[in-house]
């Protein structure tokens, strides 16, 4: 009888066994106390560095900075009617608005639910936005025969 092959299973590509062996060496170099304190050197120096910078910094004044809820009630204040929040990212990103996340849709809701000039609406079947502040526009209740205007939270 041969004797089974044995199965890897340690890192496989190149990148992972370099990651492998740098983690190893790290635990052993973290053994020692001078080691330790360099780090820790590092760090403190790499800190003050970043305040420094942070301090020298040129201030941009806030309402030269774009956000995403000044680019929304920008958006809104030009509507006539509410606004699907599909359509509304898209006209985000068209004014350069980047979102990072997975879930752009559920982030721009999660930003304007949190500030009370947004509100969500229920308008022509449709999820939009609002601002709060604005009456929702009336629809003509010849074209349909029970609103469809209402609140969602």
């Amino acid at each position: 009888m041969s004797k089974p092959s044995s199965v890897i299973r340690g890192p496989r590509t190149p990148t992972e066994q370099l990651a492998k062996l740098r983690d190893q060496l790290r635990q052993r170099l973290t053994r020692s106390a001078d080691y330790r304190a360099l780090i820790a050197i590092e760090h403190a120096i790499a800190e003050l560095q970043e305040q420094t910078a942070v301090a020298e910094a040129p201030r941009v004044p806030q309402r030269n900075k774009k956000t995403i809820t000044r680019a929304a009630a920008q958006i809104l204040s030009e509507q006539k009617e509410p606004f699907p929040l599909r359509d509304l990212l898209n006209r985000l990103r068209e004014m350069g608005i980047k979102f990072k996340g997975q879930h752009p849709e559920s982030s721009l809701s999660a930003t304007l639910s949190r500030n009370d000039q947004f509100r969500a609406v229920r308008y022509q079947g449709k999820r939009c936005w609002w601002l709060s502040r604005r009456p929702i526009p009336e629809r003509d209740p010849l074209a349909q025969g029970e609103s469809n205007i209402r609140m969602t939270h």
